[in-house]
Order: structure tokens, then sequence, then C-alpha cells
């Protein structure tokens, strides 16, 4: 795929706090998990903390409140602007390496060591929830943007922390030299990243998955790009 022209890339993810300025009475919610009784789970309300639960939708008015703002075209990334910018130059599964178990460093995945509850059912699996103990990148869910090391392009958290939107409608590949088509009809839309509540092998800079772009998922956020 060729990528036609160049583009400016929010270095974070877009926080909470940003997120409020456009929509005051936007909430990331609770997280609940078992054993833990902190308000029946963890408050992921903080200011730096990536904003989720926002549908595909309301991440494209959020752009188009911001290029009326600062008078740029802001948008989304197509699928593959963000696969570009997360690849930083590398060709491995991650830009770290294709090792994908070491990623404490540079990413808020989930841990390898699980629940014992929830592992007694899945051996030789990883459970998608961390243990109830922060453990390998000390993160229990959430963690606040640009806790990780930068890719070679300055970009953080484009592995893990949450997953991200992309402008992109969710076709197979192979598609057109610039990737697969953005509209902004209802549909299927891609995301990319993976999230701390995702194993490693569905983090890298290749894995994808699909929402509706109506849903406000749990683990998926979005950054903005300025071509």
């Amino acid at each position: 795929m060729t990528i036609e022209k160049p583009f400016m890339m929010e270095v974070t993810e877009v926080t909470f706090q940003q997120y409020q300025q456009f929509q005051k009475q936007h909430a990331n919610g609770l997280y609940s998990k078992p054993g833990v009784v902190i308000r029946y789970g963890y408050d992921m309300d903080q200011p730096d903390y990536p904003v989720i639960r926002v549908s595909w939708d309301e991440a494209n008015a959020f752009c188009q409140w911001l290029s009326k703002k600062i008078s740029r075209r802001v948008s989304l990334p197509r699928e593959s602007q963000w696969e570009w910018a997360a690849r930083a130059g590398t060709s491995t599964a991650t830009w770290f390496g294709d090792d994908v178990t070491k990623y404490p460093e540079f990413a808020n995945l989930s841990d390898p060591s699980s629940d014992n509850r929830r592992n007694s059912y899945r051996a030789n699996h990883w459970s998608l929830a961390q243990k109830n103990n922060a453990a390998a990148d000390k993160a229990h869910c959430l963690a606040p943007v640009g806790s990780y090391e930068a890719n070679a392009f300055g970009l953080r958290d484009m592995l893990g922390n949450v997953a991200e939107w992309t402008r992109s409608e969710r076709q197979p590949y192979p598609c057109n030299n610039s990737g697969p088509r953005n509209t902004s009809k209802p549909g299927q839309k891609i995301v990319r990243g993976g999230s701390w509540y995702d194993r490693p092998v569905r983090s890298t800079s290749s894995y994808r998955l699909s929402y509706p772009s109506w849903q406000r998922v749990y683990n998926v956020g979005f950054r903005i790009i300025i071509e």
C-alpha cells in the first residue's frame, strides 16, 4: 500500500480530559473484575487515561468539532496510515520485534499470569483479563497515556492501552493500493493496536478487528491525524 501524502499524528491517544472538552458528560466508567471491590471496580475516569466507550460515530464528531476549533482538517487515520505509523519502519510483528511476549516496557497489554480461577478452565492460555494485582506491565487496566516507550516515530501506545478506531471500513485483504475504503456511512469499522485487555498476539502492528460504527466499546479509543 502507498501512503500518498504526509500527515501529523497525535503522539498519544485522545485522553478522557481532552474528550470531555467536547462531551462534558462522557464517562469512561468502571472496570470490575473478580475479587476486586473498589467502588465495585477500578475508576477509569482519570484525566490522563485514554478515553474509551466512544463509538466511531462519536470519534468522528469529535474530529469535526476540533477541525472547526483549530481550522485544520482533523480526522481518524486510515487503516493504512495507522499501520505505517505503528510499524515506524519495521516489518516485524511489533515495532520492538517479533517476540510479542517481551512487551512490558513497550505496551500495556493483558499479563501472562492470569487469575487462577479463570485459568483452571483455560489451561495453557492467557486470561483476557489481567490478575487482580498488577503484574508484568504494572497496569491493572488503563494506564496514563504515554507511560510506555515510544516507537521510532515518537508515537506512544500504538500497541496496547486501548485499541484505536480507524477511518476504514472492514474489507478483506488484498484491496486497492491505498488500503480499505474510507467512508462516513454506518457499518463495520476497523480497530487496531490491541489493548490492556488483549493478549500480545492480538496486539501486533497487523492484527485487525472490527466493530459496528455505533458501538461504544469498553477497550477502544482513538487518536487523531491532521493531513
